[in-house]
């Protein structure tokens, strides 16, 4: 009687892990990337030590005539070959749509070793609605 319960207890906890609720719960704990706020990031535009990363979804990017102001354009979908060419002695700033998906894009640079990552808080809509710098793509 002993084993058939620990063998349920097993098995129910095999499931568990291997469900995509448990991916999501996994995920939920992961660290999320620091923010920062526009007002900081306006400030370092000029500093060449500062990378500006719009990693906004193809159409997204398409669908937009502007970016932030030296922002260099990644594809979030292409993220690991850009990523091993990084500079990791610079500032990283990820602006994306919305600032959660460029956290957890900002995560994994973290993950990789980079030191300095943040996502912009309230990422690229929020920039274009304060007003603040943009430029041509």
């Amino acid at each position: 009687m002993e084993k058939a319960r620990l063998w349920l207890m097993m098995m129910a906890v095999s499931l568990m892990l291997a469900s995509p609720w448990s991916c999501a719960i996994l995920e939920a704990t992961r660290p999320e990337a620091p923010r920062l706020d526009r007002e900081t990031l306006k400030t370092w535009l000029s500093d060449p030590q500062v990378l500006i990363l719009d990693v906004r979804q193809p159409h997204d990017w398409q669908d937009s005539d502007k970016k932030i102001k030296g922002a260099v354009r990644q594809d979030p979908n292409d993220f690991k070959t850009w990523a091993a060419n990084l500079p990791k002695g610079e500032k990283i700033v990820l602006s994306r749509n919305n600032e959660g998906t460029s956290a957890r894009v900002a995560q994994l640079l973290i993950e990789m070793g980079f030191p300095q990552v943040w996502a912009l808080k309230g990422g690229w809509l929020e920039w274009e609605k304060a007003g603040y710098p943009t430029e041509s793509k």
